[in-house]
């Protein structure tokens, strides 16, 4: 069994042990990976579920999307009430 020290590890390695596994993590069923590691993964894997619905939503794009002005208009938001908001991230 051959270990790789987690400095070592790539976007690719994980990628490839993540898609295709190794025989011993096929064995054992489990992977035990650093916190840090773990919560970019699952951070990555949040990028790439929100990536692929707003694929999905702009392939079924009827052409009846309300643009962002006109949704401000409708609840009456202003620039104004979004003044400090800039570094809040909404998911």
């Amino acid at each position: 069994m051959e270990t790789v020290a987690w400095d070592n590890i790539t976007q690719e390695t994980l990628k490839d042990v993540l898609l295709h596994g190794t025989k011993e993590i096929k064995d054992s069923g489990c992977l035990l990976i650093p916190k840090a590691l773990y919560e970019k993964v699952m951070d990555d894997l949040t990028d790439w579920q929100i990536e692929r619905e707003a694929a999905e939503r702009l392939r079924n794009d009827n052409g009846e999307t309300i643009p962002e002005e006109e949704v401000m208009r409708r609840l009456g938001i202003t620039e104004d009430d979004l003044e400090g908001w800039e570094d809040i991230e909404l998911e």
